[in-house]
């Protein structure tokens, strides 16, 4: 029963964050942290009720990790801060397989792992489907991605070291006796696949700033709306590096100084979750799915 309840935190909370993703480009980070919170205390409760202090220990480090390595990608610029709750949510929720499923393929490595490489699997294939549709119709998309890709490679190489470092310490702490081959093995596999989703989300984000620019009137401005270029207010400026959306006191400074202003739109990856959740405890582990 728990097991069930620890899912259904997990996707319910995941696909509340995704409808909301989809229909306003922005989650409110109170769904994450009712996520969160409602994750631990199941966990919280397998403890006390298996005597297994495994759920609650993994629930922390699992959910603290996704969370850690969510907000890594957030900072660099590859997520949204939305996607980084969400994700650390999720981790709370069900950081081990639940006993109630049986997938059909089951790696060697740890439950969360298999989780955090689907969500990643699921969550790039659908971005590259849209971005190639969005990209290669526009030659120059394609010419500023190589561009972009020049003064991108030491952050590609910086987030694959700590990804390294994340996995390492993850596997020591749930799987001692064997975490440095485990840990390797995972590596070995998933890291061409983490080096390409960066590089398609660098692609999307060339895509987005290149390929998804519009001009709107100002009145047409909301709150979520990612500018495409600076707007100066005054003696200071909205920079478009933002990628957390316009506030409601931008939208009014905005409209008070300017009467047009570039916006951009993307692709929302917090759908991606739901999605990589009932896959994990169906289908099982795709990459270990696909390359065993």
């Amino acid at each position: 029963m728990l097991g069930y309840l620890g899912f259904s935190i997990a996707i319910v909370g995941s696909t509340i964050a995704a409808v909301w993703d989809l229909k306003t480009t922005e989650v409110p980070d109170y769904v994450s942290i009712i996520t969160a919170v409602s994750g631990l205390l199941v966990n919280l409760a397998m403890w006390q009720f298996t005597g297994e202090f495994m759920y609650f220990l993994a629930s922390i480090v699992v959910g603290t990790s996704f969370f850690a390595l969510g907000w890594l990608f957030f900072l660099t610029g590859v997520w949204g801060g939305a996607d980084a709750f969400v994700m650390g949510a999720v981790g709370f929720a069900m950081p081990v397989l639940p006993e109630v499923f049986s997938p059909l393929s089951l790696a060697t490595w740890p439950f969360a792992l298999t989780l955090l490489m689907n969500i990643f699997i699921i969550g790039a294939v659908y971005t590259l489907l849209f971005a190639l549709f969005k990209g290669l119709s526009d030659k120059s998309v394609v010419e500023e991605y190589f561009r972009d890709i020049k003064n991108y490679w030491k952050t590609v190489l910086a987030i694959f070291i700590v990804y390294c470092v994340v996995i390492i310490g993850f596997s020591r702490i749930l799987v001692p006796d064997q975490f440095l081959n485990n840990s390797l093995t995972y590596i070995s596999v998933s890291g061409p696949f983490l080096l390409g989703m960066l590089l398609i989300y660098r692609f999307l984000k060339v895509v987005e700033n290149v390929g998804m620019t519009k001009k709107v009137d100002v009145e047409e401005l909301s709150v979520g709306d990612v500018l495409a270029e600076d707007v100066k207010i005054g003696e200071e400026t909205i920079s478009s590096d933002r990628i957390v959306g316009l506030s409601e006191e931008n939208v009014e400074e905005i409209r008070e100084s300017v009467e047009t202003v570039n916006i951009r739109s993307g692709v929302m990856f917090v759908p991606a979750f739901p999605v990589a959740i009932i896959l994990s405890v169906t289908v099982g582990d795709l990459l270990f799915l696909f390359l065993v």
